[in-house]
């Protein structure tokens, strides 16, 4: 792939995530995708439907289908059972689409902010085999804490367990519990009879993650992680994917330090 191809999907991509942030341009491609907008009678909800999915976001809120349905940043060709693990859940978007695949078949996800886990509890009812999901309330780092953090239902997409990572204002406080991913993942991963697909967008955990993941020898049975990265280029996590016998493929969103990271075991 050249320099200039590579720049040129660059541009597009960060083009793209500044218009996602426009609802209107939002509501319009989901409309040509053939998706049906309504909102609720008090303008509170807006709905998100086709024939296949159904959702539901506060009218203030983000819609997170972008990446997942727009972009289609998670996709790849599923061949055979995966269980997946969904690494900032946010409101299940993305987890209630891998979902309709016959061959994904457990999904656990895990999403810290309160408001925002409920809404994603609310989606996960409102489609099909919704009892593939196990949703859980709190987020992953590399230790067990609980803490307060600053929150905004508008830019959920945005949200992070990092002190001091807030890239927007943010109105309200909410106290959430974070666990060590290790020790969460090393059980659920044992009890796998399949191999593991990861999806992780955690706005910037993923550098106390990763460590943790590789320190603890968890890689074993993972065979493909799609992820997003945030505020630092992304060396020392392809080094470590790479260490745990991944070829890793890195997508940047040139000028900003952010991107996505494509890993399938060699």
């Amino acid at each position: 792939m050249s320099i200039k191809h590579n720049l040129f999907t660059a541009l597009y991509r960060f083009k793209f995530r500044k218009n996602v942030q426009n609802k209107s341009k939002m509501y319009r491609w989901l409309s040509e995708l053939g998706y049906k907008i309504s909102f609720s009678q008090d303008q509170k909800f807006v709905f998100v439907s086709n024939n296949t999915f159904d959702f539901k976001f506060p009218t203030e809120s983000d819609i997170p289908m972008a990446g997942a349905y727009i972009q289609k940043d998670y996709n790849f060709t599923i061949t055979k059972p995966y269980v997946m693990f969904d690494i900032g859940m946010n409101m299940a978007t993305t987890s209630i689409l891998f979902a309709q695949s016959e061959n994904i078949k457990q999904i656990y996800g895990f999403e810290p902010f309160h408001a925002t886990y409920k809404i994603a509890l609310d989606n996960i009812k409102r489609n099909k085999n919704s009892e593939k999901i196990h949703p859980f309330n709190y987020g992953l780092s590399n230790r067990n804490e609980t803490l307060e953090f600053s929150y905004n239902i508008k830019r959920s997409i945005c949200m992070s367990t990092l002190k001091g990572s807030a890239s927007v204002k943010c109105p309200d406080m909410d106290k959430v519990e974070i666990r060590k991913a290790s020790e969460v993942l090393a059980p659920l991963f044992k009890e796998q009879e399949y191999p593991i697909f990861m999806k992780i967008d955690c706005e910037g955990s993923e550098w106390d993650i990763l460590p943790d993941l590789a320190e603890n020898n968890l890689f074993e049975k993972v065979e493909v992680l799609i992820m997003e990265y945030h505020m630092h280029s992304p060396e020392k996590l392809i080094e470590i994917l790479t260490k745990a016998g991944f070829f890793v493929f890195d997508f940047r969103d040139y000028p900003c330090k952010t991107g996505i990271l494509r890993a399938v075991k060699k």
